[in-house]
């Protein structure tokens, strides 16, 4: 059986069409978990409206704590043996479950294509690297290869892949509740250290509905992006693949200068940088030598910089 965890918050629009695509399933062999994250607009009432309705589906509320708390939580009542995830606002094909349990036989990972829908009626497919990858080895070169399109990194998706359960639970993986951004990416990097096995497919199971108003499009708090820095420095340890290393090395550096970005004056900025102890332990930690010339002078020079503003204000 696999449990689709559906973290809620105000979604009312758009939750008929995620639940209805869910019981409109070409086999039974689910359950639905309903995750109302302190919802004002009425979902809350809805999900369990759907909960009396169906003895499949389950409906949980919980305090507004974001997306990452609700998915914790859904995974804590989850009885499957797989585990997926759907965003309400979203909504899954008909032979989502089926497609998940056939393909998952003698894996511990599946991903799948995404059909990203736009506002105009256009779509777009995810493109991913087809196959059974077996081993650290090729998983690792799998994630470098997904992770290497920083505009569509389909290995910090959450909606595109299904785990094993007992995975989940025996290395107690979870989602970061102390970040907002990235969060899926740090979830992915832990899961991934644990398998051994994993299945990607080209049929496209999920639609995902996009807006401009998504989190991926929101600004974030200095605050934010040093925590992302942080949780993907830590979880990146164990990983061997130097292509692999290299892409975080550089999305790692990247949240450091959004970072800076985010201060107000100029001194703020620099007694930031001077004083980030993170900053060059992981720039020594993860080879950030092995970056291209054009990469280290875009990481050295703001330091430069930086030291030269420094003496300006002292």
């Amino acid at each position: 059986m696999i449990s689709i965890i559906v973290p809620i918050y105000n979604s009312i629009a758009f939750l008929p069409a995620c639940v209805e695509s869910i019981i409109n399933q070409t086999t039974d062999d689910w359950e639905l978990i309903l995750v109302d994250d302190g919802s004002t607009d009425g979902s809350g009432s809805m999900c369990d409206a759907y909960a009396k309705q169906d003895p499949r589906i389950h409906s949980f509320h919980q305090p507004n704590c974001g997306a990452s708390a609700a998915r914790n939580a859904g995974l804590r009542y989850a009885q499957g043996e797989v585990v997926s995830f759907v965003d309400s606002d979203d909504w899954v094909e008909p032979e989502y479950v089926e497609t998940i349990i056939k393909s998952m036989n003698s894996v511990e990972e599946l991903i799948f294509p995404i059909r990203t829908i736009y506002p105009d009626g256009t779509t777009h497919q995810s493109p991913l690297p087809i196959g059974v990858y077996h081993g650290r080895d090729e998983i690792e070169e799998v994630i470098a290869i997904m992770h290497s399109d920083r505009d569509e990194d389909t290995f910090g998706w959450t909606a595109n892949k299904a785990h094993r359960k007992s995975i989940l639970t025996h290395s107690q993986i979870r989602f970061p509740e102390n970040l907002n951004y990235y969060e899926d990416e740090v979830f992915a990097l832990q899961y991934y250290k644990q398998i051994k096995s994993l299945r990607i497919i080209d049929k496209p199971l999920y639609n995902y509905r996009y807006s401009e108003q998504g989190l991926t499009n929101r600004k974030h708090t200095a605050e934010c992006y040093e925590t992302a820095a942080k949780l993907l420095f830590e979880n990146l340890q164990g990983y061997k693949h130097p292509e692999l290393i290299k892409g975080f090395c550089q999305q790692i550096y990247d949240f450091h200068i959004q970072a800076e970005a985010q201060e107000n004056s100029k001194k703020e900025k620099v007694q930031r940088m001077l004083s980030s102890r993170n900053f060059y332990r992981q720039q020594k930690a993860l080879r950030f030598s092995e970056l291209s010339r054009k990469r280290q002078l875009y990481y050295y020079l703001p330091q430069i910089l930086s030291k030269k503003i420094f003496l300006m204000f002292n």
